[in-house]
């Protein structure tokens, strides 16, 4: 299949407190706000090189034939192979450990988390975790110096986002992940259930 994406209905609820995995030993500010979707995998093909990609946006106006979403401006999605972090069309990292057209199987459950803090507080601005069967696996983070290499509407969304604005979780399916499933009843990670 060429695959698809798809893009939560409503923006995404804060979670209720910060997760364990925003409380690290980096000895980064809590985030002002988290927001955390899940999906079950339903089936995957292994002769594939090409995988998904999960993360947020946060502009519900968009098409979601084209562009891909790696070519969205302003969202924020991680995975594929090789997995790689993009805002936008911006390469942020490219993430080690966790290769989800090796890793992700059927009855696999992917979530994403992001953490938003305050313009102007140690550390970075969003950061993006990928959650895979309770288990943190990828992570990235946009860091306040990250702006000046974005479009300026990618610029304004991490602005949104800051200030406030609640994102839509995103997912891109396609080469090994044939067919998720949204988890509608979690909105946290596995280690606060």
């Amino acid at each position: 299949t060429d695959g698809g994406m798809a893009m939560t209905a409503k923006q995404l609820r804060p979670m209720r407190g910060a997760p364990s995995q925003c409380r690290s030993a980096r000895g980064l500010a809590p985030p002002r706000a988290s927001y955390y979707f899940e999906l079950e995998v339903l089936q995957t093909e292994l002769e594939t090189s090409r995988t998904l990609a999960l993360g947020f946006c946060w502009s519900k106006g968009l098409r979601m034939q084209d562009p891909l979403p790696q070519e969205l401006p302003g969202s924020f999605l991680l995975g594929g192979e090789l997995p790689r972090a993009l805002f936008g069309a911006t390469e942020v990292c490219r993430p080690d450990g966790w290769r989800p057209v090796v890793h992700v199987l059927s009855g696999s459950r992917v979530g994403a988390l992001l953490e938003v803090r305050d313009h102007g507080t140690q550390g970075p601005l969003l950061r993006l975790s990928i959650v895979q069967d309770g288990t943190a696996r990828a992570e990235a983070a946009l860091w306040p110096a990250t702006l000046e290499t974005l479009t300026e509407e990618s610029r304004q969304a991490v602005l949104q986002a800051v200030s406030g604005r609640r994102p839509f979780g995103l997912v891109q399916v396609g080469g090994s992940v044939q067919s998720v499933r949204l988890c509608t009843d979690v909105n946290e990670p596995p280690q606060q259930r």
